[in-house]
């Protein structure tokens, strides 16, 4: 209350007006209120808004808050990008495909505002939403290779099924691997070391290893 009370004096400047909305929205996301998820999302949006009037009105006082809408976009991907997460693929094969289609928009939704946080330039967040690009290809094609096998295929059409789905699985990985050498090259780029950059690494290292596979000499 002290914080939106604070808002609403005519002396706070837009960059205090930034931080303010970005804390309430990241509180309400803690607490969880009532509403919270819409309450939190118009504070992350007032960020944004505040943020771009600034840049266009003098970009180098927007550099130094880029950090903060940067994190308020983010969390606003991220609530895309659990919705992506919670669509579980299954048959048959009509709801296979409505959650496939379903799935599939999630992932490109999140993909657009995290590229679109990379554009922002800010290395904690670049590095973040660098890896959720990843992040998201991988688990996509994890989820086709983890549909069980149709029921009553016979092994003939059971060979046929399961090149289908590695047809659709592959690409994904391989834009997976694309997606987190990326964050990698980013990483370099804007000097962000952190957690974000460290899980890139393992996800290549993992998938690499799939892909080539140590196999033992005699």
């Amino acid at each position: 209350d002290r914080f939106r009370a604070y808002l609403n004096k005519s002396e706070v400047d837009i960059g205090e007006q930034i931080e303010i909305n970005l804390e309430l929205g990241l509180l309400d996301e803690r607490l969880q209120p009532r509403n919270w998820e819409r309450t939190s999302d118009e504070y992350f949006t007032k960020v944004l808004e505040l943020w771009t009037e600034l840049r266009e009105a003098d970009e180098e006082k927007a550099i130094p808050l880029r950090h903060q809408a940067s994190q308020a976009r983010f969390r606003q991907a991220e609530r895309i990008f659990e919705k992506f997460e919670g669509v579980t693929l299954s048959f048959p094969v009509a709801r296979l495909t409505r959650t496939a289609t379903e799935k599939a928009e999630y992932q490109q939704e999140a993909e657009a505002m995290y590229r679109e946080i990379i554009g922002m330039g800010s290395p904690r967040w670049v590095a973040a939403s660098a890896y959720r690009i990843g992040q998201s290809y991988q688990e996509f094609a994890e989820a086709l290779f983890n549909l069980p096998l149709p029921e009553g295929l016979t092994p003939d059409q059971e060979f046929e099924y399961e090149l289908s789905v590695e047809d659709l699985a592959f690409p994904l990985q391989e834009k997976a691997l694309e997606a987190f050498n990326h964050a990698l090259r980013l990483a370099l780029e804007f000097r962000a070391y952190n957690e974000w950059v460290a899980l890139s690494a393992q996800r290549i290292s993992s998938l690499e290893r799939e892909a080539f596979p140590i196999t033992e000499q005699d």
